[in-house]
């Protein structure tokens, strides 16, 4: 199974989705996107699913704006588009034979930004799953700076440690790097990556 990626895309020129030319069985956005991106994305490729997680730089009611244009551009057009996306926030899916559930945002900085505290990250139930999907990583993993913003949760070394997925992916560094937590492989995405399920292999396309 292969998975589309997308992380931070904060300047995105939509014709870079011209690049995408892998097969796919459905998309991830990891946050830090706007919704004329996603819609733009999700268009591109209307036959398959897609999950989302909001970055700290998003706008609670982003994937809800996404969809309801969605709804109406399908109403107008009379036809079926895109698929709606879904929130994966402390959700679990059950893909194939696969599951994941994601987390949302990073350490908060300040009243408005998406994500949690480190002592309300801690108090979170985040389901059981092969794939961890994240906007952040976990504290004190690598590409983790000394600055709040940065730092990463405890909630998700705390959870990579216990519950030891198969795979951790996040976003919110802007790189593109592999690590290994005990059984756990870790990858950072930044831009567009494929993923193979099966191989464990990651690749960036843009």
């Amino acid at each position: 199974m292969r998975f589309l990626i997308f992380a931070d895309l904060h300047q995105f020129d939509t014709s870079l989705v011209d690049k995408i030319d892998a097969q796919f069985d459905a998309m991830f956005f990891l946050g830090d996107i706007n919704a004329v991106a996603i819609r733009h994305i999700l268009n591109a490729f209307p036959d398959k699913p897609a999950y989302g997680l909001l970055g700290n730089h998003d706008n609670e009611g982003l994937f809800e704006s996404v969809n309801n244009y969605l709804k109406i551009e399908r109403e107008i057009l009379g036809t079926n588009l895109a698929f709606p996306i879904k929130d994966i926030n402390l959700e679990k899916i059950v893909f194939g034979d696969l599951s994941f559930c994601g987390l949302e945002g990073c350490v908060k900085y300040h009243k408005n930004s998406i994500g949690y505290t480190q002592k309300e990250a801690l108090t979170l139930k985040i389901p059981k799953a092969n794939i961890l999907f994240s906007h952040e990583t976990g504290s004190g993993f690598p590409c983790c700076e000394n600055d709040i913003i940065h730092i990463g949760y405890k909630a998700v070394t705390r959870y990579v440690k216990r519950q030891c997925p198969n795979y951790h992916i996040f976003g919110h560094h802007h790189q593109n790097i592999a690590f290994k937590i005990k059984n756990t492989q870790c990858y950072c995405v930044f831009g567009c990556s494929v993923f193979d399920t099966d191989t464990g292999t990651m690749w960036k396309i843009f």
